[in-house]
């Protein structure tokens, strides 16, 4: 079987017809897509750059994210810690209407009280997670946040056991106050035998309860502080890592966005460009139906 020939004017058409169809076909993906560079080979060192560029982006976007998530962390603490000082200085209040009274009952009436409020202070502790983590009731929850694209970009959060069964240097009040279900002791308080009745034989023991109180308030208002200062930093370094992603992702996508107003124009003329093509290829097909028309005519 023998192959149809084209002639060099019908082939000349026909390449430029399908190269004029390839050039609607990327302008039309272009403005699709809104890129210009959508795979290695539309342009290989745009392509690669870009990535380059969105990659890093990323790493910023994702340590953002840590960061939130650090701060939601630490602002939880706070919002226990400002609960803590309010029980502290409720208690604080008991221990001093104690001094103004000797009756038994009525110191009976106000240690229980006091021993409610005390155990609530170390049931918030405990409730103050996010996330898993809690800063307040373990020495051992350090919360390390990845805060930039590098690895060695950390900040860390310390941890401290503010109701920890044996006193340490983050306790609430430097004593074993609380026991491990979240009862608190009064006798590591000052209060003889944990019992308010002691008061009546030993007055001087609620200026050392109230001392102790004191001293709790300090603690929490102290943690409370470290907290905010550190939420301050996060927040200072989450505007950076934010601006930083943008600055890379803009980077990225000036190498490889399209210009929509370019490629619609490019669409346009690859359209009428076609249709020219089409008329070409005809004009050139006419010729060889022309020279048929002679050769029937001759014979």
């Amino acid at each position: 079987m023998t192959d149809v020939s084209l002639t060099a004017a019908q082939r000349s058409s026909l390449l430029a017809l399908q190269r004029t169809a390839s050039a609607a076909d990327d302008a039309n993906r272009n403005i699709t897509t809104g890129r210009r560079v959508n795979e290695v080979n539309d342009d290989p060192v745009a392509f690669f750059i870009a990535r380059q560029l969105t990659e890093r982006g990323a790493e910023f976007t994702e340590a953002r994210e840590n960061i939130d998530q650090g701060i939601s962390a630490a602002r939880v603490s706070i919002e226990a810690l400002d609960t803590i000082e309010d029980f502290t200085n409720q208690l604080r209040g008991l221990a001093e209407a104690a001094r103004s009274t000797d009756d038994p009952g009525r110191l009976a009436s106000l240690q229980q009280q006091f021993e409610t409020i005390g155990r609530q202070i170390s049931e918030v502790a405990r409730d103050a997670s996010f996330g898993g983590q809690n800063l307040l009731s373990s020495d051992n929850n350090d919360l390390t946040i990845n805060v930039g694209a590098n690895d060695s970009a950390q900040l860390t959060i310390e941890s401290n056991n503010l109701v920890a069964e044996t006193a340490g240097s983050g306790t609430l009040f430097d004593a074993d106050a609380f026991t491990a279900e979240g009862d608190i002791r009064l006798e590591e308080l000052g209060v003889t035998g944990g019992d308010f009745t002691s008061f009546l034989t030993n007055p001087g023991e609620i200026d050392a309860l109230i001392g102790n109180l004191t001293e709790g308030v300090d603690r929490a208002r102290a943690q409370a502080q470290s907290f905010g200062s550190t939420i301050a930093v996060l927040q200072e370094r989450a505007e950076f890592d934010a601006a930083a992603a943008n600055e890379l992702q803009a980077g990225g996508d000036a190498l490889t966005l399209a210009d929509l107003n370019e490629e619609a124009a490019l669409s346009v003329a690859a359209q009428t460009r076609s249709q020219l093509g089409t008329q070409a290829l005809s004009i050139s097909g006419g010729q060889q139906r022309a020279l048929l028309s002679l050769i029937e005519g001759s014979v």
